[in-house]
């Protein structure tokens, strides 16, 4: 009896030192993902929070830094997680997601681009077994915002090839001491296009839309900014440029193919050749022009 109670005092002296453990959580992986690395202004991007843990989740508050929070249009980023019975999360399934709209016009003129980050904010906490696990920092995506472009297409009267020799300019009718603005022009799913920031138009003022390329009709017309139409009137086959298309132009057509050296004023579909090809876009734009196509 007397070694028994020897022993429990030693006993006794150990858990007063070494105090019993409590429980061990086993770490928590945080991650964040975006569904878009690079959106327009005006667009919205999706976040999600992912969790993936060994051991049941009874809350939290999962809370999002920006780092241009003057970037979105009143941005919520806080959620707080409110569970009736605990759960266990894997990284499949989302612990919470952000739906984050961007501001129209928050890139400057001079800047083609900006990047923003999004990331875990260090007061976001998950409570396991009545314990509050912060997020790690670091745990950020990167999204690079583009501007937002007004896109037209023009009117093509032959196939064209390339957007080569073509220019848009748009001028305020309303301010016309304002300077120019240079549209760019494409060709794109065999679409000759032009587009221009969104963020560089007034919508309050009305606009004329100047259109020109070497071996066509120029058009100025007026262009409505909340309009989807296609500009018509950009005929092809004035290559003297006396706003006419006639007989004039078709003589100096042929002598392009017959005997003169590549110029892109007869290349009217911008193939890099003048040819037969041409000739057919010439006899579209005169048609066109005379309201017979």
């Amino acid at each position: 009896m007397r070694h028994l109670a020897v022993f429990l005092v030693i006993l006794a002296l150990c858990m007063q030192i070494f105090p019993v453990s409590a429980e061990i959580i086993p770490p928590v992986e945080f991650s964040l993902t975006v569904d878009k690395q690079s959106v327009c202004e005006g667009e919205s991007v999706s976040i999600s929070v992912f969790v993936n843990s060994e051991v049941e989740i009874s809350g939290g508050s999962i809370n999002l830094n920006l780092s241009s929070a003057d970037v979105f249009n009143e941005p919520q980023t806080e959620f707080l997680l409110e569970l009736e019975q605990p759960v266990t999360y894997n990284s499949q399934n989302p612990i919470a997601s952000f739906s984050l709209d961007l501001a129209e016009s928050i890139i400057g003129v001079d800047e083609e681009q900006i990047e923003i980050i999004v990331s875990l904010s260090t007061d976001t906490y998950l409570t396991i077994a009545g314990e509050n696990l912060s997020a790690p920092d670091g745990i950020s995506q990167t999204i690079t915002v583009l501007p937002l472009l007004i896109v037209r297409e023009i009117k093509t009267y032959c196939e064209l090839k390339s957007a080569d020799g073509f220019f848009v300019t748009l001028n305020n009718k309303t301010k016309p001491e304002e300077e120019p603005i240079n549209a760019i022009v494409s060709f794109e799913d065999e679409k000759l296009l032009f587009s221009f920031r969104k963020s560089a138009v007034s919508q309050q003022d009305n606009y004329t839309a100047t259109i020109s390329g070497d071996g066509y009709i120029g058009l100025q017309t007026d262009f409505m900014l909340d309009s989807q139409a296609m500009v018509n009137g950009f005929y092809p086959g004035g290559l003297n440029a006396d706003d006419k298309i006639d007989l004039f132009d078709f003589n100096l057509l042929c002598s392009f193919i017959s005997y003169r050296p590549y110029n892109i004023i007869a290349d009217l579909n911008r193939d890099g050749a003048v040819d037969q090809e041409d000739i057919q876009c010439y006899i579209n734009g005169y048609k066109a022009k005379r309201g017979q196509r």
